[in-house]
Parts: structure tokens; sequence; C-alpha cells
């Protein structure tokens, strides 16, 4: 389980992706097999 700080650093940086358009730090907020949920 991560830490809280770990946590927040993560949101963070997911933030940046989402909000600035910084799509460098995608690999580092996912997985590197992430599986997208989707209709069955």
């Amino acid at each position: 389980m991560m830490d809280a700080n770990a946590l927040k650093d993560l949101f963070d940086r997911w933030e940046r992706v989402w909000h600035e358009g910084a799509f460098d730090l995608v690999e580092t907020c996912v997985a590197p097999r992430y599986i997208r949920p989707g209709p069955s």
C-alpha cells in the first residue's frame, strides 16, 4: 500500500498531466500493463 505522501505525489503528477498537458509524466502515473475497464 502506498503511503500518504506517495499518493499525494501521484495525484499531483496526474493533475499536471490532465491540466497542463504534461504527457511525459503519464508513465510515472500508470503501471506498465494498464488494463482499461470496459463493457463486458
